[in-house]
């Protein structure tokens, strides 16, 4: 994964002879995190909640 994401995706290696090595960088380390973020808060919203409130109701239902 971190072959594909650093190496190949991004092409980090490709920039380091550019003077926008900093702002790729930055920028490269910004959006890895904010995507991250954002498939992280969907999996919480959309799987985790419904998955963890069908249980919840029903352990309620059967005590």
């Amino acid at each position: 994964m971190r072959q594909w994401l650093w190496k190949d995706f991004l092409k980090n290696t490709e920039y380091l002879t550019h003077d926008y090595l900093w702002l790729h960088c930055l920028l490269s380390v910004v959006s890895v995190y904010v995507i991250c973020t954002m498939l992280e808060l969907l999996r919480y919203y959309f799987i985790e909640r419904p998955i963890f409130s069908k249980i919840k109701g029903y352990k309620k239902v059967n005590v």
